[in-house]
């Protein structure tokens, strides 16, 4: 129910707090994952739910969120991933 409430359009109470559950759910699963991708897609979904319905962290909630595995992957160079076998 919450999926559906939080992808629902509209600003009543009911759908912005599925949508900061949803989006609070998703940054801690991004939090869990190993794979850079998964981390990614799931943040990316809880930035686009927060920006939908407008909903905010507290900046000290978003502070203590942050871990070293949120910060994302290096750049590599596209040279060398394609020259090599």
């Amino acid at each position: 129910v919450i999926d559906l409430l939080a992808l629902a359009e509209g600003d009543a109470p009911e759908i912005a707090e599925a949508r900061r559950l949803k989006a609070g759910w998703l940054r801690e699963r991004a939090r869990t994952v190993t794979s850079y991708i998964s981390k990614s897609l799931y943040h990316h979904s809880a930035a686009h739910l927060a920006a939908a319905g407008d909903v905010s962290v507290p900046p000290a909630a978003q502070a203590s969120e942050a871990t070293p595995d949120d910060q994302p992957a290096p750049a590599l160079p596209a040279a060398g991933i394609a020259g090599r076998r």
